[in-house]
């Protein structure tokens, strides 16, 4: 997650205040995301299930600018 942080592909990373699991905003159209999510070993790991991939159109204020590479 570091990395991906780093590299401007992900946005925030919170777990839900009950920790039953979180929440992960990606910068990328949903080939991106799924790309990352394909070559990431996380999400493959037992006990690991991804609920949904959606698309998030913030209506107050926006996501960060990427970051430099």
């Amino acid at each position: 997650m570091t990395e991906l942080h780093a590299a401007g592909r992900l946005v925030m990373a919170e777990p839900w205040q009950d920790d039953s699991g979180a929440l992960l905003v990606f910068r990328g159209d949903q080939a991106e995301v799924e790309a990352i999510m394909a070559a990431d070993p996380h999400y493959r790991a037992p006990g690991v299930c991804v609920d949904s991939l959606r698309q998030w159109r913030p209506i107050v204020g926006s996501a960060p600018p990427p970051r430099p590479a």
